[in-house]
């Protein structure tokens, strides 16, 4: 991991980033989907838990967070020609 950060943005989903998070009667561990609107958390509260590092935002669950430049695509095979021919 480079150690960049995705910005903070309460739009996208945040996990848990600490080793382990407890919150009111529940109990999160690293990596678990931390479900802050349903819990209540102010938007400033998720700011502070961000800047603390207890969570991250991930840009969309199930899809690794770019941290270098994508790789170009691989160069496009040409397709073989097929030549129609007139029937007699």
């Amino acid at each position: 991991m480079s150690g960049t950060r995705v910005p903070f943005d309460p739009s996208l989903p945040f996990i848990v980033a600490a080793e382990d998070l407890p919150y009111g009667a529940s109990r999160f561990r690293r990596g678990d989907l931390f479900p802050w609107r349903d819990l209540g958390i102010s938007q400033l509260e998720l700011l502070q838990l961000w800047s603390g590092l207890k969570v991250d935002a991930v840009p969309e669950l199930g899809t690794p967070v770019q941290t270098s430049a994508p790789a170009p695509a691989p160069a496009k095979s040409q397709p073989k020609q097929h030549t129609l021919r007139a029937r007699r």
